[in-house]
């Protein structure tokens, strides 16, 4: 069976070895050399294969030391996808929010054993939990691939590495300032638990302000409308005065 050809709608990359959050985090040193780096987000890559959105995200490393299924087992991943104007402002759980000029409408978390889909209606102000048989995703090497059942298009996004931790409560696992060395350790009090981000933006600054700008680009067609209601009432203007300029007249 032949393979269905895909078109690259966006890629963007990522620095290498940027993953300890705002430059101050420790990570736990019962990870391996090579899991801390498959924190180390690196590249993006979106493609529209037969009208749906697929992602191909990359990482420096990708290890798989706990035998998940996905064939990745560091990794507590966050998308966030803009497909439209407006949407939710608030990045989950991960601490970070978008401009209040944006917005997202589609949240994928993925980790080794359970991948959870969010939507943002817009009739709805919370986002809502999705049936996510539709998401396939595999592993290729240090590349991790996200297929989708979202039309594909030109959007936004935002994208997050946290570390899995199947033993915490919260599923990942949370800075802590004592300095333990088995512990995620930052000395900054209530830090975000990400150790790498994916996002537009001076990443020196954005962990002090907490917002991301998106990468890729939405289509906001908000201006083409008004231009077209300017036009239209300009048309309609001309031809009442028009009008008012013949019966005078005659």
């Amino acid at each position: 069976m032949l393979a269905v050809a895909a078109t690259l709608l966006f890629s963007s990359f990522d620095t290498s070895g940027d993953f300890l959050g705002d430059g101050h985090y420790v990570l736990p040193q019962t990870l391996s050399s090579l899991e801390q780096k498959s924190l180390d987000l690196r590249s993006l890559e979106v493609y529209n294969r037969s009208g749906k959105l697929e992602l191909d995200v990359g990482f420096s490393s990708l290890q798989n030391a706990l035998g998940s299924p996905l064939g990745f087992s560091t990794n507590y991943l966050d998308v966030f996808i803009k497909t439209s104007v407006g949407g939710q402002t608030r990045l989950g759980d991960t601490g970070f929010n978008t401009p209040t000029t944006s917005g997202w409408q589609w949240h994928l978390t993925i980790t080794p054993f359970q991948t959870q889909l969010e939507r943002q209606i817009k009739s709805e102000n919370t986002p809502r939990n999705q049936a996510t048989s539709g998401i396939k995703i595999r592993s290729e090497g240090s590349r991790m691939v996200i297929q989708t059942q979202i039309p594909a298009g030109k959007y936004g996004y935002w994208i997050t590495s946290r570390i899995f931790d199947p033993l915490s409560e919260k599923g990942y696992a949370v800075p802590s300032s004592d300095p333990n060395p088995n512990r995620l350790y930052s000395p900054i009090a209530d830090s975000p638990a990400v150790v790498d981000l994916m996002a537009g933006g001076n990443p020196a600054t954005t962990y002090l302000e907490r917002t991301l700008e998106p990468l890729g680009e939405v289509i906001d067609r908000r201006p083409l409308f008004l231009l077209i209601l300017i036009g239209v009432s300009l048309l309609f203007t001309l031809i009442a005065t028009v009008q008012i300029w013949i019966r005078k007249r005659s």
